[in-house]
């Protein structure tokens, strides 16, 4: 930012600190706070179990918060951080949907999740 330069209200309220874009916010403003998601996926596979780790104020927090729950579940489970902007969601209209942050692999890389499932595999004959 450059001192001596006239900012607008909204250029103001984008460069500051985020309790000051929630009390923007708060108190009648256009900005909305971001907030991140962490939900953690057993095998990183959305078909099995899953749970919510958090919601953070903060990117930094929220990959932070992914990184320690993926290691202390000792690799079963993989994280997805997600951004959003509060008080919206996709409503119908998908353009709104959250920014992904930290993706899911596109295929599972676990080791022991991809043995197990070769063992659910039908035998030759069956």
């Amino acid at each position: 930012m450059k001192p001596n330069v006239a900012m607008s209200g909204a250029e103001s309220a984008l460069s500051a600190e985020p309790s000051a874009r929630w009390h923007s916010y708060a108190t009648g403003g256009t900005i909305k706070p971001t907030i991140y998601t962490v939900h953690a996926y057993r095998w990183g596979d959305r078909e099995c179990h899953s749970y919510t780790v958090g919601v953070f104020g903060k990117k930094h927090a929220a990959l932070k918060a992914a990184e320690n729950e993926e290691d202390y579940r000792g690799g079963k489970y993989e994280c997805e951080v997600l951004e959003w902007t509060l008080d919206s969601g996709i409503d119908g209209n998908h353009d709104n949907a959250a920014k992904v942050i930290k993706a899911l692999p596109p295929i599972n890389t676990l080791n022991e999740h991809n043995a197990n499932m070769t063992d659910l595999a039908p035998e030759k004959g069956d």
